[in-house]
């Protein structure tokens, strides 16, 4: 924490390194239309660079095979949580004057910033939710008045 003139910040870092697990685009894995990278830089005969394999509706055997194509370093670095606050505790006299004890503002936030090299879907999900839930950005702002 950080203080400073009746300010004061807060900030929650989390991460992790060195860590690896198989990222499988559920399209390859599910007939469902999605809109992932996949489903534009397949392979086919007018993309032969194509980043991933060719998709066939008919749920070809060949795409559901465990590879290491498909593991990725997740390794990740997410500002958790934020708060910045401002106490009004220099207006003390002036507060009181009005019946107010102590009073301050503040805005805060959660899953605010995530710095990954994943391909697709969220670093900390399992690979049956990553893709398709990504972890919930929350945003508040307030105020605390003390009577």
């Amino acid at each position: 924490d950080l203080s400073y003139k009746g300010f004061s910040l807060a900030l929650n870092w989390q991460g992790a390194t060195d860590y690896s697990r198989e990222v499988v685009p559920r399209g390859f894995l599910l007939d469902v239309g999605n809109n992932f990278a996949v489903l534009t830089d397949s392979w086919t005969a007018d993309n032969p660079g194509a980043r991933y394999p060719r998709i066939l509706p008919d749920g070809n055997a060949n795409n559901n095979q465990t590879s290491n194509f498909w593991i990725e370093d997740v390794s990740f670095l997410r500002l958790r949580r934020a708060q910045i606050n401002y106490d009004f505790s220099s207006l003390s006299e002036k507060l009181d004057t009005v019946g107010i004890k102590n009073l301050s503002i503040f805005a805060s936030g959660t899953n605010l910033l995530t710095f990954t090299n994943i391909s697709l879907g969220d670093p900390e999900g399992t690979e049956g939710n990553s893709l398709f839930y990504p972890i919930s950005r929350v945003i508040s702002l307030g105020i605390n008045i003390g009577l």
